[in-house]
């Protein structure tokens, strides 16, 4: 059997297998037939052809949309040989699903860096965004993946896109409590003073999760203090309402060496 079948039967065999676990979590795109036979477009009239293409190009559709599902569950679950098979045989690297996420997506969300990188020499954009407005990269910033936010970073990510609530990646490096996901961010040239959609900081984040360690490395890089909220507050408002004594001590410090 030469490579291409080998291919196949190793994705059949693996598939019998792979879905019996991802089963419950996917549902078909499409529920179709398949293709025409070659010589069943004889003697239709012309209604009767621009069905046969439509379903053709229904078939292949699903085709695509099943092919690009199981790359995604594929990078998901670690599962490298399959998503290089699936590469080979010519799937779109970036077919996006309904949530409109890929497979980069799904292995950065896991750690599945060696896939990450794979997907990546194999041409998948680093910052396409779902439909929430996440990334890879902001994916791997909430799970703490170092490793793998700095292929990320290595291979051109932008730093500072921004989901629909207004958080980049280093707001999700706040929201983990980790700083040295954010301290990664920093030296990569994430930028501090950006503004969600309610005007909060990563700051302002970090102070109301009291994470002194983050606060001191935030302002000791530069981090403005003199950012409002739209109704006025500041970071260290916010840290004397919360109580985090640790953090407005460093606040007020800070704003006194530098007046």
């Amino acid at each position: 059997m030469n490579r291409q079948g080998d291919g196949k039967q190793l994705i059949a065999e693996a598939k019998k297998v792979f879905w019996l676990i991802v089963a419950p979590f996917f549902a078909l795109v499409f529920l179709l037939g398949g293709p025409l036979p070659g010589g069943a477009a004889a003697g239709m009239g012309e209604g009767a052809l621009l069905a046969a293409g439509l379903n053709r190009g229904q078939d292949m559709n699903q085709q695509n949309a099943e092919d690009g599902a199981d790359l995604i569950a594929a990078a998901q679950y670690g599962a490298r040989e399959i998503v290089a098979e699936l590469l080979a045989q010519g799937v779109d690297p970036d077919f996006q699903n309904q949530e409109g996420n890929t497979a980069l997506m799904a292995a950065a969300y896991h750690g599945h860096t060696e896939i990450a990188e794979l997907l990546l020499e194999r041409g998948a954009r680093v910052d396409i965004q779902n439909l929430k407005g996440e990334t890879a990269l902001t994916m791997a910033a909430y799970q703490g993946l170092i490793a793998t936010a700095l292929l990320l970073s290595e291979r051109g990510a932008q730093l500072d896109l921004q989901n629909e609530w207004g958080y980049t990646a280093l707001f999700g490096a706040a929201f983990a409590d980790n700083t040295d996901m954010a301290r990664l961010l920093i030296e990569q040239g994430a930028q501090l003073d950006i503004q969600d959609r309610r005007g909060q900081t990563v700051l302002m984040i970090t102070t109301i999760r009291g994470n002194t360690e983050l606060a001191e490395l935030l302002i000791a890089k530069g981090a403005r203090l003199d950012i409002q909220t739209p109704d006025g507050t500041t970071a260290l408002d916010l840290a004397l309402r919360t109580e985090r004594q640790a953090i407005a001590e460093l606040i007020r410090a800070a704003l006194a060496a530098n007046p």
